[in-house]
């Protein structure tokens, strides 16, 4: 009975210590930290696209930029955006790099950050928006994006972002399959385009998931 007992004991550890590792593993692959910069895209005053590096609210999208000079778009909580916005953005004057931790979503060509705990898509309505689809690019030397409507299909640049201007003046960030967003780079129509999605995000930090 005792060598039994031991048995049971050792399959129990066995099959504890497995399901550990497979949970936490995981939860390791979903959550990660991303170090770099952060930029808001929103509206100035008189309705024109701008990046700016240091704010205390952003009314558009913020991205962070890392080392690798790849873009990822920022969503989460509007409490945790909120957090994100009044983050020091300089120490001694210079300008500090951030590291969030968070889930990422997408491919290189529309990567997304989400920080918080909300929802990423909402396929219970589908949409179609109207605007002007905008190129990101960063320059991680620079501390800054730089963004154009470009004339010409973009797949020919490097993986970058894109935002929807649309005509209500919002701007949100567009993702989707790496099918979808090709489609869209694969066209020089950039003004006055409709993209068909769901929208998710809060009132700061909208994000179209084509469809």
């Amino acid at each position: 009975m005792g060598k039994i007992n031991k048995r049971f004991k050792l399959i129990l550890f066995i099959v504890f210590t497995f399901l550990f590792t497979a949970v936490y593993s995981i939860y390791a692959v979903e959550w990660e930290m991303i170090e770099g910069y952060l930029i808001c895209v929103a509206l100035d005053n008189k309705g024109n696209i701008e990046t700016k590096v240091e704010y205390n609210d952003c009314s558009g999208i913020v991205a962070l930029v890392n080392r690798d000079e790849q873009i990822y778009t920022i969503s989460g909580s509007q409490s945790d955006l909120d957090r994100l916005y009044k983050a020091p953005k300089r120490r001694m004057g210079v300008l500090m790099d951030q590291n969030l931790r968070g889930k990422v979503y997408g491919h290189k060509r529309a990567l997304q950050l989400m920080i918080g705990s909300e929802k990423y898509v909402d396929d219970s309505k589908i949409v179609k928006k109207k605007g002007t689809i905008y190129c990101l690019f960063s320059h991680y030397q620079k501390t800054n994006i730089n963004y154009m409507v470009s004339n010409k299909p973009c797949y020919l640049y490097t993986p970058h972002a894109h935002i929807l201007y649309t005509e209500d003046s919002e701007i949100m960030a567009i993702n989707g399959s790496e099918e979808l967003v090709r489609k869209v780079e694969n066209s020089s129509e950039r003004v006055g385009v409709y993209l068909t999605g769901s929208i998710s995000g809060n009132e700061k930090g909208k994000y179209i998931y084509l469809k």
